[in-house]
């Protein structure tokens, strides 16, 4: 039986049934509300149990230790990416300049605050350090295999290192410096000096003239014996020229040294090449011949001459070293006294005082030679004195 609706169950004109979409008035919402913090409430009670229970404890501790290793190994990358990553690529083009600078006529070896040590300059440190000789090169790949790019690069970081302490500025090191660079600039001076004196053309004048004066001249070849005295070398004498061969004797009997177990062979000389007795005797002696007995500062001399023959001038290759020796020498000399006159020099000079002679002293040994002389009179006396 279909039951009939009451007026109040009946909607009354104007009503809606609720639409979904539209938000809940202040007494809807109420009910709501308490209803989702009593089952927020319920969830917290049994995450909190759990939590409290073995296997919560566990996984929070592992939750706990992976968030902190977590942690850190983004600051340490974070960390290495700032300070790391430009650097790389900083010395990354540093090494590609580096490289393509090795091809160069004077590469680039290093750099120090972007300033180039250069191989020549390099060159320059192990010439001055003795490392190098003045004649001799240096390729890049010995400079670095030998060190000399690392102690060179060390050296100037010294050297602005004391600069910027402070260093340079002390007194005995200013004196230091001042010597040094003394050194340097007066050797700087001679080399130019030198440069302009010793020319080739003025080495080959010079060699043409000793070629003509030596042109002019001989040399003999002959050997010796030394002796030290005068009997020894007249007994000598006659023994060689009773037979005995010069071979046989020079060994045992010569004095000098520098020949004695050569033969006694003296090599071709010139007559200003040695004493002018020796050079005398040598060439006013005819081939195969003994020079008559000679004296010179070495003692005795017993000489025969075994060749003679022009003079050979020496080829201006083995001449020129020679020459350019003395010339630079001469250059020096040159050089230094030009400089002394024009610069007024007036050397120092020291005189000697002689100490002054105790009275005293000069006394007594002039009693005690005295003493010793009357008791050698008294001595010889007694000696001429007859024996009974």
């Amino acid at each position: 039986m279909t039951e009939k609706m009451t007026t109040s169950d009946q909607p009354h004109e104007g009503h809606k049934d609720p639409d979904p979409s539209e938000p809940l008035n202040a007494q809807e919402q109420a009910p709501q509300a308490s209803a989702y913090a009593r089952s927020e409430a319920t969830y917290i009670d049994k995450l909190s149990m759990w939590a409290q229970s073995e296997n919560g404890i566990a996984f929070l501790a592992a939750l706990g230790l992976f968030l902190f290793f977590g942690t850190l190994w983004l600051v340490n990358d974070e960390i290495v990416n700032a300070n790391q990553k430009p650097q790389v690529a900083a010395s990354a083009d540093q090494q590609n300049a580096l490289q393509a600078d090795l091809d160069a006529v004077d590469p680039v070896l290093a750099l120090i605050k972007g300033a180039p040590v250069t191989l020549s300059s390099i060159e320059e440190y192990a010439r001055q350090s003795g490392a190098l000789a003045e004649d001799e090169r240096l390729t890049a790949v010995e400079a670095i295999e030998k060190n000399l790019v690392a102690e060179l690069v060390d050296q100037r970081l010294l050297a602005m290192a004391a600069r910027e302490k402070g260093v340079a500025q002390k007194p005995d090191v200013q004196k230091r410096l001042a010597v040094a660079q003394e050194r340097i600039l007066s050797a700087a001076m001679l080399d130019a000096e030198m440069d302009a004196l010793v020319t080739d053309d003025v080495i080959r004048e010079i060699y043409n003239q000793q070629r003509t004066a030596l042109a002019q001249g001989d040399e003999v070849l002959a050997r010796h014996i030394v002796l030290e005295d005068a009997k020894t070398a007249v007994d000598l004498m006659n023994a060689l020229n009773q037979g005995v061969e010069f071979e046989d004797v020079v060994e045992t009997f010569s004095d000098d040294r520098a020949t004695k177990f050569k033969g006694g062979n003296l090599g071709y000389f010139t007559y200003s090449m040695v004493e002018r007795p020796l050079a005398e005797a040598a060439f006013n002696t005819k081939i195969g011949e003994y020079a008559e007995l000679f004296q010179t500062s070495k003692g005795w001399h017993i000489l025969q001459v075994q060749g003679r023959r022009p003079v050979r001038p020496p080829s201006f290759k083995s001449s020129k070293p020679r020459i350019e020796q003395f010339l630079q020498l001469k250059a020096v000399e040159v050089t230094t006294q030009k400089l002394r006159e024009e610069g007024e020099v007036v050397f120092a000079t020291i005189q000697k005082v002689e100490p002054a002679k105790d009275e005293n002293v000069a006394n007594v040994a002039s009693e005690e030679a005295a003493s010793e002389e009357k008791t050698n009179e008294e001595t010889l006396d007694k000696d001429k004195e007859p024996m009974e």
